[in-house]
């Protein structure tokens, strides 16, 4: 499994949350402890956690941390220093860029007392958010592992009930535990914390949202990192520093899906929000500096690393160090001075290896590998070579894999089941609703009936007629609404019906309607210009009954979760990708003809190449096969679109026949007959009336 943005890219969202970052005023902390001891009354304390709340909302916060100090030498119940420990820790997570020896006194200071009420206190929310806070205060200053216990210890606190800060300690724990690389418990906690989300009946926080397209985004699913990110970006103030956020965490997935050049445009953009808000955002500094390595503009990529590289260094934020060391060696390597990469390289690796909290990303093996090799040192590339294994055994094995899709696969399952119950209550609801309406529209004609009556003995005013008349008018009205509200759920219900459960794919039903109504649209077309629209792939996993067999079913649905996300990946905006059964896939490309198959054939499994399955220490690529014709192949009838799937289906089997890893077209030719039945197909082929082209996967 890719981890791909972990050693390239700076994902704010797992490392910055949005809103708490800023500029922080030039003030010195003056910590002492020579005051006399005195009693301090619970509307003293209370005038001074005012005073204190006023100076945090200020942004004061070495004038807050002075003060709070002055109060610690006097005498605070337990419940009073708990309560002051907490407003420290929000200003020293808010202070968290400041470096000094005052600053680390502070956070010394206050560690010290958290640690002492999490024992004394016995008062477990008061515990549960010191130590959440202190979670928050570690991650910061890129302690992944101290972050991670405190983390443990406010869930402890919690003792499994379901409230906001119960949500919020589960993301920050996932979030301390994918920086240490365990990103099997790290995708557990962040579904818990959003499960927990749901089952309060609130909405999903922009931490919440940037998280999982972080995690997404270190797990290799671009798709899902940018869906969720982009779901973020809807909700976050236009710019504020949760923009900021957001858009740099988008472009970083952008980019890495193949989408540089909006990439590059969000990262500018949150450069230009940090600029303009007075922040610093050299995560996404350094993200510029490498999409420009992309693009082999070495020169500005060198500019801004070198920048994130500086600050990182100044502030001794050592993971982040890292990162950025490697990614200026990856420039120095792509301009040929290789020497120059395995200086930066050597630097990354050190800083990996004596901090045991930052566990070495995957992403700088690799590149330092290939640099050794091309400066002929053969034995220290073998050496990490084999470090690198290692490594990858641990953090990509099968049960490992096997987990995180049954993680995601059932999170998304259950979201899809509780949005079918709720649309299935509405309607039951709203049909009782139109009951209840018709018993409404019975009385109505008995309305009219009395109407007739009363108008025939004219007995009556007409105020009264005008009177029932409205009341008429009302019932049919709110019978149209509900009718409408039943049609829209209806709609709702058909739409995550035609969804795939295991690969989150469409099915056969959407892609059936979609044909059905795609042939009627170019049916009115004119004859000339109907053929050839798109081109339909059919898709095959080779030897996947072998590899079922082998290595089990839950190791299948692993295969076909991985070759859906590498298909998704390779497909347009523009394109269908269907999950047609079992182990076959279509993939409908707009405007695309078998000129373009080559290419789009070696996108997929160029993909398919990259991200290998491991199987206990067993890497096994998939390859597939293709059959591959144009829909239509001459006019758009009736009979057009099983034409196509059976010339497919027979271009599939025979790039099977011919050894597999390879694909098939059919393509009409001037012989090919304007109307093409199912029968006449073989005889077509035969005769050379549908031309048969050939294509193998390229060695990747």
């Amino acid at each position: 499994m890719k981890k791909a943005i972990s050693g390239k890219y700076q994902l704010a969202s797992l490392m910055l949350l949005a809103g708490l970052t800023g500029s922080l005023p030039p003030t010195g902390l003056i910590l002492s402890s020579a005051y006399a001891a005195e009693a301090v009354s619970p509307a003293a304390f209370t005038s001074l956690t005012n005073q204190l709340h006023e100076l945090l909302e200020n942004k004061q916060y070495g004038e807050l941390l002075t003060e709070s100090e002055r109060y610690f030498a006097q005498s605070l119940t337990p419940e009073q220093q708990a309560k002051l420990t907490l407003i420290e820790l929000k200003a020293l997570i808010k202070y968290k860029d400041k470096q000094g020896a005052e600053v680390a006194a502070a956070i010394a200071n206050t560690k010290s007392r958290l640690d002492k009420l999490l024992v004394n206190l016995n008062q477990p929310t008061l515990q549960a958010e010191l130590a959440y806070q202190q979670s928050q205060l570690a991650f910061y200053k890129g302690d992944y592992e101290q972050a991670e216990q405190y983390n443990q210890q406010a869930l402890s606190f919690i003792n499994g009930e379901e409230t906001e800060l119960a949500s919020n300690a589960y993301y920050f724990l996932g979030a301390s535990q994918a920086r240490q690389g365990n990103f099997t418990e790290a995708v557990e906690s962040m579904l818990t914390g959003l499960k927990i989300t749901e089952d309060l009946g609130q909405p999903y926080s922009l931490r919440q949202l940037l998280g999982m397209g972080a995690m997404y985004n270190l797990l290799g699913d671009m798709q899902s990192a940018v869906k969720w990110t982009e779901k973020a970006l809807d909700i976050a103030t236009p710019g504020s520093s949760q923009m900021m956020t957001v858009k740099n965490n988008l472009a970083s997935s952008l980019v890495e899906s193949g989408r540089i050049e909006e990439g590059i445009v969000h990262m500018r953009d949150s450069i230009q929000i940090a600029e303009t808000l007075g922040l610093n955002n050299f995560s996404a500094i350094n993200n510029l500096g490498y999409t420009y390595m992309l693009v082999e503009k070495y020169d500005e990529a060198l500019t801004y690393l070198n920048r994130a590289r500086e600050y990182y260094q100044q502030n001794q934020i050592m993971p982040l160090q890292a990162m950025t060391l490697k990614n200026i060696g990856e420039v120095y390597s792509h301009k040929g001075d290789y020497q120059q990469a395995a200086d930066y390289f050597a630097q990354s690796l050190a800083i990996y290896r004596e901090h045991e909290s930052v566990k070495p990303h995957l992403e700088l093996y690799p590149v330092m590998i290939d640099n050794l090799t091309k400066l002929e040192q053969y034995k220290q590339a073998l050496v990490l070579m084999q470090e690198y294994k290692a490594l990858a055994d641990e953090t990509n094995s099968l049960e490992s894999q096997k987990h995180i899709n049954e993680l995601t696969t059932r999170f998304e399952v259950e979201l899809k089941e509780k949005e079918l119950e709720r649309l299935s209550l509405e309607q039951i609801l709203h049909q009782e609703s139109i009951a209840a309406l018709e018993n409404e529209q019975r009385i109505d004609q008995k309305i009219n009936l009395m109407m007739d009556i009363i108008v025939a003995s004219l007995t009556v005013t007409l105020g009264i007629l005008l009177v029932l008349l409205r009341y008429r008018s009302r019932a049919h009205t709110k019978l149209k609404t509900k009718n409408e509200d039943i049609t829209a759920l209806n709609k709702q219900l058909t739409e995550l019906a035609r969804i795939d459960t295991l690969t989150g794919l469409y099915n056969r039903r959407y892609l059936t309607d979609f044909v059905n109504a795609e042939t009627k649209r170019l049916m009115r077309k004119s004859p000339d210009t109907q053929a050839g629209e798109w081109l339909l792939i059919a898709l095959d996993i080779d030897h996947f009954k072998q590899f079922n067999d082998k290595y089990g079913h839950a190791a299948g649905d692993i295969a076909l979760v991985n070759f859906a996300r590498q298909l998704q990946e390779s497909a347009r905006d523009s394109d269908f990708v269907i999950r047609w059964g079992g182990e076959e896939f279509l993939w409908l490309c707009k405007g695309m003809t078998l000129n373009d198959a080559n290419s789009l054939y070696h996108r997929l499994t160029q993909r398919l190449s990259q991200h290998p399955l491991d199987m206990n220490g067993e890497f096994l690529p998939i390859t597939c096969s293709a059959g591959m014709v144009h829909f239509p192949l001459t006019l758009a009838d009736d009979q057009a679109w099983q034409v196509t799937i059976e010339l497919a289906d027979r271009a599939l089997y025979k790039a099977k026949e011919l050894g597999r890893a390879q694909w098939v077209g059919y393509v009409a030719n001037q012989a090919t007959p304007d109307s093409i039945t199912l029968e006449s197909l073989t005889e077509l082929i035969s005769s050379g009336a549908i031309t048969e082209i050939q294509g193998k996967q390229q060695t990747v």
